[in-house]
């Protein structure tokens, strides 16, 4: 018999696509990943604060970048703690304001 077809995890683990439209509120450094779980750690932590929309962290580049829902605002210290809760260290913190257009 041959081994059932088994899903990457990957397949599980990327954040859902955001909508053109959608500005992030802010981008900010995340230190200390070193797999695609770590990154997906960071996101589900981002993701599970108040007002979030959505959240997607780059492996790669080491930052994550947190959309808000319409009218929602986030401090910095509660992205901070949620990255620090999933176990790394946060970094810079650019917002919305000093991002390229």
């Amino acid at each position: 018999m041959k081994n059932p077809t088994v899903l990457p995890a990957t397949l599980w683990l990327l954040p859902a696509p955001t909508l053109a439209a959608d500005k992030p509120l802010m981008q900010i450094g995340v230190d200390g990943m070193v797999c695609k779980f770590c990154a997906a750690r960071v996101a589900r932590e981002l993701k599970a604060l108040p007002g979030v929309k959505g959240a997607s962290v780059s492996l790669k580049d080491g930052w994550a970048e947190i959309i808000m829902s319409n009218g929602e605002r986030l401090e910095a210290a509660a992205v901070r703690k949620a990255i620090e809760d999933a176990g790394f260290t946060p970094g810079e913190v650019e917002t919305a304001a000093e991002m390229p257009q």
